[in-house]
């Protein structure tokens, strides 16, 4: 096992108890399935509920893989993810990854932290995030892969989206349907 394969199984044995008691607080409130929540914070941003805009230990971690070369790693949270969806839809530059970017990011996501709520943010999130196939948000989604609504989701439905989230491919996941 890899340092980068432990320093993943730990975190996600550390905070997968707690991101699914935030899944099920929050799966009421949007009105989703607490499995399709779960599996969206566990990839995206384990620690959501912890903090506030900017995770300082993704951000640690990110720093110290980047500095040693290879692939990049990330280290936005929903908050910051929200301001790249806004600001794609305005900016003339497209999406660059430099360090001005992460700080406006970053700043952006500290300062609407304080006036937004999680789960307001949260719900504009699974609403406007790329689902693959010129789809955006889960509702437009999940009647085009599945046939069915946000609310009648499967756990397997809904983990089908992980490559897609992550990786922005044009996939179908109705292909891994179970």
């Amino acid at each position: 096992m890899s340092f980068t394969e432990f320093l993943s199984d730990a975190s996600d044995r550390l905070f997968g108890p707690f991101v699914h008691k935030s899944a099920l607080k929050y799966s009421i409130v949007l009105n989703t399935p607490d499995h399709f929540i779960e599996m969206l914070l566990l990839i995206e941003d384990k620690r959501f509920s912890l903090h506030c805009g900017v995770d300082p230990l993704a951000v640690a971690r990110a720093l110290a893989f980047n500095l040693r070369g290879g692939v990049l790693q990330g280290a936005s949270t929903v908050f910051q993810q929200i301001y790249n969806i806004r600001t794609r839809r305005t900016s003339v530059h497209g999406r660059r990854r430099t360090i001005g970017t992460k700080i406006r990011q970053s700043s952006w996501a500290l300062f609407h932290s304080a006036f937004i709520s999680k789960a307001a943010l949260l719900r504009e999130y699974i609403d406007t995030v790329y689902r693959g196939k010129s789809l955006y948000g889960i509702d437009d989604a999940a009647d085009a892969y599945f046939r069915t609504s946000r609310e009648s989701l499967s756990a397997a439905q809904a983990s089908s989206w992980r490559s897609v989230s992550r990786c922005r491919i044009d996939s179908r996941p109705a292909e891994f349907q179970a």
